[in-house]
C-alpha cells in the first residue's frame, strides 16, 4: 500500500520524528523519499549546559539526519493505524503526527505537491507548488492551523472513516 496523501504521509513521518523526539526539523521531500535535518529535544533545565558545553568545544552539536522512503513510511502508517485502532478520542494537535498531518490536508486541500516543511519552535514554513505553478513558501504559526485541525476532525465519523458527504 502506498500512501497518496501528503496528509497521511506527513502523519507517518511524524509518528517516527515524535519517536526520535525531534520538535525543530527541515524536512524535504525528494520525489516521496523524505529527508529529515534536525535536533532532538534536550530534557528541561539540560539544555544551557549543553550548548555551553558545544559552543567551548566548537561543535554546532546533535544533528540528526534521517530518511524515510515510501516502504518505510507505508511501514509506518501500519504500526500507526495498529495503535489507534482502539483510540476513540479526539487527537492531540499539539503532538507532532497530528501537526504534520494537518499541514498536509491543507496542502492537499489546495492540490499542491509538497516539496518541503520546517518547524523551528512554534513556527512552520511550508513549500509546495500547486498544478505547474510558482513554488509556494508560506510561514504559520503552529495555532494557525488549529481551526483547519477541528473542521477536518468534525468530518471525520468516529470510526475514522470520512462522514458521508465529505
Amino acid at each position: 500500500m502506498t500512501l497518496s496523501s501528503n496528509s497521511q504521509t506527513l502523519r507517518a513521518v511524524g509518528q517516527a520524528l515524535e519517536n526520535e523526539h525531534l520538535e525543530d526539523f527541515d524536512l524535504e521531500n525528494h520525489d516521496g523519499d523524505f529527508l529529515v535535518r534536525g535536533r532532538p529535544a534536550l530534557p528541561e533545565g539540560g539544555e544551557m549546559l549543553i550548548r555551553e558545553i558545544l559552543r567551548r568545544l566548537g561543535q554546532r552539536g546533535g544533528l540528526t539526519e534521517l530518511r524515510y522512503g515510501p516502504r518505510e513510511i507505508d511501514r509506518l502508517e501500519e504500526e500507526g493505524r495498529a495503535r489507534r485502532r482502539n483510540d476513540s478520542g479526539m487527537p492531540d494537535f499539539y503532538m507532532l503526527s497530528q501537526l504534520l498531518r494537518t499541514v498536509g490536508a491543507y496542502v492537499d486541500q489546495k492540490g499542491g505537491r509538497l516539496f518541503g516543511v520546517s518547524k523551528q519552535g512554534s513556527r512552520v514554513t511550508l513549500q509546495y507548488q500547486v498544478g505547474e505553478g510558482q513554488l509556494t513558501i508560506e510561514a504559520h504559526e503552529v495555532p494557525s492551523f488549529y481551526k483547519f485541525f477541528s473542521e477536518m476532525y468534525l468530518q471525520r465519523g468516529i470510526d475514522g472513516s470520512p462522514r458521508s458527504g465529505s
